[in-house]
C-alpha cells in the first residue's frame, strides 16, 4: 500500500532485517528504525511478506523430544529436558550460529532432571543451588 494514499507510514518488508524495519512515509521520505539486537526472526519465504517473519520471542516451548527451544529466536537454541549423562556428562544447552553453522554446547557433569520452565527461564532443580538458565 502506498504511504501517501494511506496517510501513514508503511513498512517495506523487502528491506526488513533481524535488527531493522524501514518505512515509507506519507511525505515521500523513508525512515529506518534500528535495534541493538534481533527483534525479527526470518521464518522462510523471500522476506517480503508478513508470514516470512516472526517477532523475536524468548519464551521456551517444549519440543517433541523433551527438549525446549525459544518460540522465535535468531540462531538454533535448544535446552535439554531430563537426560541421563553419557560418559558422565549431560548437554544442558546447544547453540548454533546461523551464519556459520557452528554449534557450541554447555555441559554438566551428571544426570539432568526435567527442568522447571517458566517463560524464558529453565531451572534444573537439585543440579546446583540457584543455577538457572534463561534467554533474554
Amino acid at each position: 500500500m502506498n504511504a501517501r494514499l494511506a496517510g501513514e507510514r508503511v513498512e517495506d518488508l523487502s528491506q526488513r532485517t533481524e535488527t531493522s524495519s524501514t518505512f515509507a512515509l506519507p511525505d515521500g521520505t523513508w525512515q529506518t528504525s534500528y535495534a541493538t539486537g534481533p527483534v525479527w526472526v526470518r521464518r522462510g519465504g523471500d522476506g517480503t511478506s508478513l508470514q516470512d517473519w516472526a517477532a523475536q520471542d524468548s519464551s521456551l516451548s517444549a519440543n517433541g523430544d523433551g527438549s525446549y527451544s525459544p518460540v522465535a529466536q535468531a540462531g538454533g537454541v535448544r535446552l535439554s529436558g531430563a537426560r541421563r549423562a553419557s560418559g558422565g556428562v549431560s548437554v544442558v544447552a546447544s547453540l548454533t550460529d546461523p551464519a556459520t553453522g557452528v554449534t557450541s554446547q554447555v555441559t554438566f557433569p551428571g544426570d539432568l532432571p526435567a527442568p522447571e520452565v517458566t517463560g524464558s527461564r529453565a531451572t534444573y532443580p537439585g543440579v546446583q543451588p540457584g543455577w538457572t538458565w534463561w534467554w533474554m
